[in-house]
């Protein structure tokens, strides 16, 4: 999963100006010492990531860094998070949220109102009308039980 926590930290540092390795390591379970680890060999592959000293320091993607973005289109974008917001909304799960997150970086900065307010406009709600906590947790068990499977 090493991968897969590489990955969602550039996502993250490219959503952001700036995030504190504590709140890294807070969000993916590590040590602070295994986020470094995680920054260098970020840094490694060719991503500038920077350390940024003082009250409002953090570790940050020199801006002038660029993402290529041209595989999805913005309707596309809009769309997935659409979808993935009602999901989410259900589930509750990290690797949900991580995929919104993933997905949110790669709007241009210029276009990040317009998405945000399409998105917030459709609601993709999963679950029946009138459905009850009991509903909830019913998809929890079989999402569990999806997961055990393929373990």
């Amino acid at each position: 999963m090493k991968l897969d926590r590489l990955l969602s930290i550039v996502i993250m540092l490219l959503n952001r100006q700036r995030v504190q390795a504590k709140d890294l390591a807070d969000h993916f379970e590590v040590s602070t010492r295994t986020i470094y680890r995680d920054i260098e060999a970020i840094n490694r592959a060719g991503i500038p990531v920077v350390t940024h000293q003082g009250n409002k320091g953090g570790l940050g993607i020199i801006d002038s860094y660029k993402l290529d973005r041209q595989v999805l289109t913005l309707q596309d974008m809009v769309t997935m998070l659409s979808v993935l917001k009602g999901v989410n909304s259900t589930f509750k799960d990290r690797q949900i949220n991580n995929a919104i997150e993933k997905i949110h970086a790669l709007v241009p900065e210029h276009k990040q109102e317009f998405v945000k307010n399409h998105v917030d406009q459709i609601v993709i709600d999963v679950m029946p009308w009138g459905s009850s906590l009991k509903h909830k947790e019913k998809m929890m068990t079989l999402q569990q039980a999806i997961a055990k499977n393929q373990a």
